[in-house]
């Protein structure tokens, strides 16, 4: 507790990430937060999540970086947003390739998705957004949205997952076992408080 006061207060924010992780399992937190220890990785042939991950998310934020766009525009819009994506980061040709011919076989869903999003009446607004608040006089948070979609009277957060869905259900949010996605809503409402949450996903 005393390591862990150094390193997170009032005025030293804890990220809603590794708050999730503390919840998740304290003594892994401890390991990796407080100790500085990590795992050293196996080789690997295939993408790393990890790499996927940021792929996936720096084209989302490329995607909407200019703001909304009409459905029709996003699939063209996406492969562009693949290609400058992909000369920024390290990836083999052969990766690449990979990764361009994966991401062109989940663009359909992707598209879908979005029309469904937009039926609402609800539109991105925000990519890549930070934001701090106080849960408490003595937990300071931190959080990064990777979206926010919004209407005149709402909002909603969306959290891009490329790994585990599992922990991210209803029921995990009902039960209290998941509190990313509600802290970020929540942080946002702060922000914004004439605007209502309709819903996080």
């Amino acid at each position: 507790l005393k390591a862990l006061a150094t390193r997170f207060g009032p005025e030293r924010p804890i990220s809603v990430t590794r708050l999730e992780a503390y919840r998740t399992c304290p003594y892994l937190f401890y390991l990796e937060n407080i100790l500085g220890l990590e795992t050293p990785e196996e080789p690997r042939y295939d993408i790393d999540a990890r790499q996927w991950g940021l792929v996936v998310h720096r084209v989302m934020e490329k995607l909407y970086a200019g703001g909304s766009l009409l459905v029709e525009q996003v699939h063209d819009a996406a492969m562009k947003a693949l290609d400058a994506t992909l000369a920024e980061v390290e990836l083999p040709v052969f990766w690449q390739e990979v990764t361009r011919r994966v991401f062109a076989n989940l663009l359909p869903d992707l598209v879908r998705c979005e029309a469904e999003l937009r039926e609402d009446g609800f539109q991105p607004q925000k990519t890549e957004l930070s934001l701090n608040g106080n849960l408490t006089k003595d937990i300071a948070v931190r959080g990064r949205f990777d979206r926010v979609d919004a209407n005149a009277v709402s909002f909603r957060v969306l959290d891009y997952k490329t790994g585990r869905p599992g922990n991210f259900t209803p029921k995990a949010v009902i039960d209290g076992t998941h509190v990313q996605l509600p802290l970020y809503a929540w942080l946002f409402q702060q922000a914004k408080p004439e605007l209502a949450i309709d819903n996080f996903g």
